[in-house]
């Protein structure tokens, strides 16, 4: 039962293959200020937005329960407009620490 429209950001590292050797020597962090915003299309022009800086260590980052779909998907709200749904995501890295993983 799905009640939550979810959110989430995958990094192009992520698309790699996880046998790539490169991805077993290194590990990166990152420290990032994350903006999720969907677009109202009607004339009120409200916008729900979530907030947050996250510290990243995997390749993927978001929001489990950003916005009710009841929410989402009523047509007077104005953000499902012939089946389409606007979404914003600003995405600032404020530092990156990439290291060399040592095997023992």
């Amino acid at each position: 039962n799905k009640t939550h429209q979810r959110k989430f950001l995958e990094t192009a590292e992520e698309s790699r293959s996880m046998t790539d050797e490169i991805d077993h020597k290194w590990a990166k962090q990152v420290y990032m200020k994350l903006l999720l915003r969907v677009r109202d299309q009607s004339i009120r022009k409200e916008h729900p937005q979530q907030e947050a800086c996250h510290c990243l260590i995997s390749e993927m980052f978001g929001s489990p329960k950003f916005m009710e779909l009841g929410v989402l998907t009523d047509p007077n709200k104005g953000f499902m407009v012939n089946d389409t749904l606007i979404i914003e995501a600003e995405v600032s890295v404020l530092t990156s620490l990439k290291r060399s993983i040592v095997n023992e």
